[in-house]
């Protein structure tokens, strides 16, 4: 019974955040067509060079504050002390937020001559500068959902902050074209914010004191803030050489390839980080429940990412051109491979997680900055070997290194490792996935009647499979 019961919890959360990411992948897609349409592949660009650079920036001046705090929460003792953690996170990002603000008013200049390599972009920077202390405060005001379970709170701040920021900034593309770009950003950041603030519970509680509490805050969520900003430098560095290399065009082209495949499973991640996460962390001092809420949440994963990839396969130009233009098309052998790569991610995630909630700082950082390392390597070669479609199959690569690289050092130092029923699941999903790939790859070009048999008996199959599976855990 309990075993059903996580698994539905498991589900619950996938759902409803699945649901939820639907609507929001519908308007971030719209934001990207419209900005398709009205500014180009190079406007694309642009707009990914500005957040790519902002995120950076949020996640190294954040200090991992809002990371932490979700553990925190998670793990105090009584309501009374979860609402005095709630007070003290907020505290805190106001500070780490006007920080973050401070750093890109006086870096503008040499942001916009490092991101652009000239100086035209410094009043944008300047600008920008505002979101730092509005993301901040607003992934701040997430963590306390997610650390006190409130997940459908959590999920509607984010809808409703996603669909304000929507409504808001296609009147602004439209009118000023790419010099509303910075506006835009600014606005939507307003109504993330304001979004979490609409359905914030009220309260007086009073934080807690900085020490020790704070301090052991940062020192939780240091780990996860590290990954996330490597990761985000990484990305930052690629575009900047892409920038270089193959001008505002390339950046564009694989910036909504990314995050067209980023997007579309997003909702695995979504629910891995706002479900997952707290429940591993409530366990984390005994390995083998941490070993049961892994494979359950790992059989999840599977269960829907299976379907998912058989689906875009086979779709993805039908898919460019509804959600980009034919502008975009260059960019569907990047999304073939990349999407592959998307199964070993969502798998490795179930294992990070799991060296994160350990506390496992040496060893986690190791694996994250040699990964970091390893994608940046590979993005470069595989682009000066075969253009944008080289960066997916560098992105392939580098997630299956990641993935043996997390499985063999959780087995070797926690024992935890993949049951044998989700290995089973793990190659057949492989498996399947690869077939399709072959498929729209050499069968679909020769023999497009049966290579399109094939791929949507592989779907029925798949989703038919996936449902009796997840019904069998459930019910």
């Amino acid at each position: 019974m309990e075993q059903k019961q996580e698994y539905r919890s498991i589900l619950k959360a996938t759902a409803l955040f699945g649901s939820v990411q639907v609507f929001q992948i519908l308007i971030s897609l719209i934001r990207t067509k419209a900005i398709a349409l009205l500014l180009g592949v190079e406007g694309v660009g642009l707009l990914s060079l500005f957040n790519n650079t902002l995120t950076m920036l949020q996640n190294a001046c954040g200090f991992g504050v809002n990371q932490g705090g979700v553990k925190s929460i998670s793990g105090a003792s009584s309501e009374t002390v979860k609402e005095q953690v709630a007070a003290l996170i907020r505290k805190m990002t106001r500070y780490t937020g006007l920080f973050g603000t401070v750093v890109i008013l006086v870096s503008a200049p040499y942001l916009s001559r490092l991101t652009f390599g000239s100086p035209d972009y410094t009043g944008a920077f300047l600008w920008l500068s505002f979101t730092m202390l509005l993301d901040t405060m607003t992934k701040g005001e997430l963590a306390i959902f997610q650390g006190m379970r409130q997940l459908r709170s959590l999920a509607k701040a984010n809808l409703t902050g996603a669909t304000a920021g929507l409504l808001i900034s296609l009147p602004i593309y439209y009118i000023w074209h790419i010099d509303g770009i910075a506006i835009a950003i600014i606005l939507s950041s307003v109504c993330s914010y304001l979004g979490t603030l609409l359905y914030r519970k009220k309260g007086d509680a009073k934080a807690l004191p900085f020490r020790p509490e704070g301090i052991q805050i940062m020192q939780t969520g240091y780990m996860h803030v590290v990954s996330i900003f490597t990761a985000a430098l990484v990305s930052y560095l690629f575009n900047i050489y892409l920038r270089e290399q193959g001008g505002f065009q390339d950046v564009g082209l694989y910036q909504s390839g990314f995050n067209l495949i980023d997007k579309y499973v997003g909702l695995l991640f979504a629910a891995m980080v706002s479900d997952y996460y707290p429940r591993l962390a409530a366990v984390h001092t005994h390995n083998t429940k941490m070993k049961r809420v892994l494979n359950r949440q790992l059989t999840i994963s599977l269960l829907f990412i299976c379907p998912i990839i058989c689906v875009f396969l086979p779709t993805s130009p039908l898919i460019v051109r509804i959600l980009l233009t034919d502008a975009f098309l260059p960019i569907i052998p990047f999304l073939s491979w990349a999407i592959l790569g998307m199964l070993f991610k969502a798998s490795s995630f179930c294992f990070s997680y799991l060296l994160i909630v350990k506390g496992a700082t040496t060893l986690y950082l190791s694996i994250e900055f040699i990964s970091c390392a390893t994608i940046l390597t590979t993005n470069i070669i595989g682009y000066n070997l075969w253009g944008i479609e080289g960066i997916g199959i560098a992105f392939l690569f580098s997630y299956i290194c990641y993935f043996i690289t997390l499985s063999v050092f959780c087995r070797w130092k926690y024992k935890i490792c993949i049951r044998q029923e989700n290995l089973l699941l793990f190659g057949a999903t492989l498996l399947i996935s690869a077939v399709n790939f072959l498929t729209i790859r050499y069968l679909i070009p020769e023999s497009p009647i049966t290579g399109y048999t094939v791929s949507a008996l592989s779907v029925i199959g798949t989703a038919v499979f996936s449902l009796k599976r997840l019904w069998k855990h459930i019910r």
